[in-house]
C-alpha cells in the first residue's frame, strides 16, 4: 500500500524466510516480462481472476508430495512431457498478483530487509520496456504431410489389431524468427489473450527461450479435497455447422479419455462428472466434460503422475501409447504436453501445456497434436493440426494461411 509517495511494506514470516508485501501501481507487460532476471513466469487459471507474474529459482523437492497442498506461499510448478519425477517448483523472489487492475507485490528473502531495500527492488521491476516485435518465415514441418500419413496408417494398423485404442501423434513446426518494427509485440501479444476465460494462459522465459500459450485443459485442479480434471477431446472448426456431439469418431475419442481419467480417480474415491458439451475456444470447438472426486492433498502428487500424460495428449493404454510415440516421433516433446501451474495453500491448478510456442534467438517452434483412432482420416487430422497451429500463431499476430502447406 502507499501513503502519498511512501510505500508501506508489510512483513511476515513464511515457509521459506520473509515476505514483504505492498500494493503497487499496475506495471506494463514489457516491464514485467522483459526482466533481465530469470526465470520469469506468468499464469492465469481458466475462469480465474488473478494473474500471477514472478521470478525466482528452480527447486526439485526430494518429496513433492510433502509440499503440494501444504506450502502456504505460491509455488510455480512445471514439468516436461518426458519427466517422470514429478513437477519442478519455482520459488518466488518476487511475485506480482493482478486482480481487476489492482497489483500487489510480494518480495521474498532469506534474511530481513529494510523498506529501502524493498523499494529498490520495486523500482527495478518497472524499468524494462523492451518488447520484441517478431516476424516469422520459412516454415518447416516435422513430420512432413507424407510422413504424417504413413505414421497415422501405421498407428491405425495397431489399433485395428486391438493393440491400442488411441494414440496422440504430434507435429513440430519451425519458423525462422526475425525482429522487425512491423512485427507483433511478444509480451503484449500474451497479455492480449488474457480476456479468454475458457483457457489457461502460461508464460515462461529463461536465458535461452520464451514459452507462451493458452491451454483449454486442466490436468489437475484442487481446492481443499475437491479435485477436478478436464476431459477435452475431439476438435472441429467453430465455423462448421455440424455438432461434435453427432460425430461418432469424436464421441468415441472423447469417451476413451473420459473412461481412463474416471478409472484413475476412482482409485481414490467416488467420482462424478458433468454432462458432455461443446467448448468453444475461438476458432476451435472441442467436446468437454469435467470429472470430479474428493481426494486428500496427501495423494495429490501421486494422482498427478497417474494422470500424466492423459489420453488426451498421450493415448490409451498409456504405456503402449507412450512407447509408440517414442518410436514414431522424430523429436522429443519437451514442454509440449507437460504441465504448468501454481500451488497456493490448499489449492493447486495445473494446465496441460498445449497450444503454445517456443521463441528463441532465431527461431519459433510450435507443437500440435491430434488423437488417432481407427476412424481417423490422415488428411483430416493434418488439417486439424493446421487449425490448432493457426490458433497458436494468431497470438503472435500471424493469421494468414501462407504459413501452412
Amino acid at each position: 500500500m502507499t501513503t502519498g509517495t511512501e510505500t508501506i511494506w508489510q512483513s511476515v514470516t513464511t515457509d521459506f524466510g520473509y515476505r514483504y508485501q505492498s500494493q503497487v501501481s499496475t506495471p506494463s507487460w514489457p516491464n514485467l516480462l522483459g526482466q533481465s532476471t530469470f526465470p520469469i513466469y506468468a499464469f492465469l487459471a481458466k475462469k480465474g481472476e488473478t494473474v500471477y507474474i514472478g521470478s525466482g529459482i528452480h527447486r526439485q523437492f526430494s518429496d513433492t508430495a510433502a509440499y503440494l497442498g501444504k506450502v502456504h506461499e505460491p509455488l510455480f510448478l512445471q514439468m516436461d512431457y518426458e519427466c517422470h519425477k514429478g513437477p519442478q517448483a519455482i520459488l518466488s523472489k518476487y511475485l506480482i498478483r493482478i486482480t481487476n487492475g489492482q497489483a500487489t507485490l510480494d518480495i521474498y528473502a532469506d534474511t530481513p530487509m529494510t523498506a529501502d531495500q524493498c523499494q529498490d527492488i520495486y523500482t527495478g521491476l518497472y524499468t524494462h520496456e523492451e518488447d520484441p516485435s517478431i516476424r516469422l518465415s520459412n516454415e518447416i514441418h516435422r513430420p512432413t504431410q507424407d510422413e504424417w500419413t504413413n505414421t497415422v496408417l501405421l498407428a491405425q494398423s495397431e489399433i485395428r489389431n486391438d493393440q491400442l485404442q488411441k494414440v496422440v501423434l504430434s507435429r513440430q513446426s519451425s519458423f525462422k524468427k526475425s525482429i522487425h518494427p512491423t512485427g507483433f509485440p511478444l509480451y503484449q501479444g500474451f497479455a492480449a489473450q488474457l480476456v479468454d476465460s475458457n483457457s489457461y494462459h502460461y508464460f515462461y522465459r529463461d536465458s535461452d527461450r520464451t514459452i507462451l500459450g493458452h491451454s483449454p485443459e486442466a490436468l489437475f485442479r484442487a481446492n481443499g479435497e475437491c479435485v477436478s480434471v478436464d476431459v477435452v477431446a475431439g476438435t472441429r472448426d467453430s465455423l462448421e455447422k455440424d455438432s461434435l456431439l453427432d460425430s461418432h469418431k469424436d464421441v468415441n475419442e472423447h469417451a476413451i479419455v473420459l473412461d481412463e481419467i474416471h478409472a484413475i480417480l476412482s482409485h481414490y474415491g467416488d467420482v462424478d462428472k458433468t454432462e458432455k458439451t461443446e467448448l468453444s475456444l475461438g476458432a476451435l470447438t472441442h467436446l468437454y466434460q469435467c470429472v470430479m472426486a474428493q481426494i486428500p492433498s496427501i495423494h495429490w502428487a501421486e494422482v498427478i503422475m497417474a494422470l500424466h500424460p492423459t489420453p488426451a495428449i498421450g493415448g490409451s493404454p498409456k504405456t503402449m501409447a507412450s512407447t509408440m510415440i517414442t518410436r514414431l516421433e522424430a523429436t522429443t516433446r519437451g514442454w509440449y504436453g507437460g504441465l504448468f501451474g501454481v500451488s497456493i495453500d490448499t489449492t493447486i491448478d495445473l494446465a496441460v501445456t498445449i497450444r503454445g510456442v517456443v521463441v528463441t534467438d532465431d527461431a519459433c517452434v510450435t507443437h500440435v497434436g491430434a488423437g488417432i483412432v481407427a476412424a481417423s482420416d490422415p488428411a483430416q487430422e493434418w488439417e486439424e493440426l493446421n487449425r490448432k497451429q493457426h490458433s497458436i500463431l494468431s497470438v503472435l499476430g500471424h493469421t494468414n494461411t501462407e504459413f501452412f502447406s
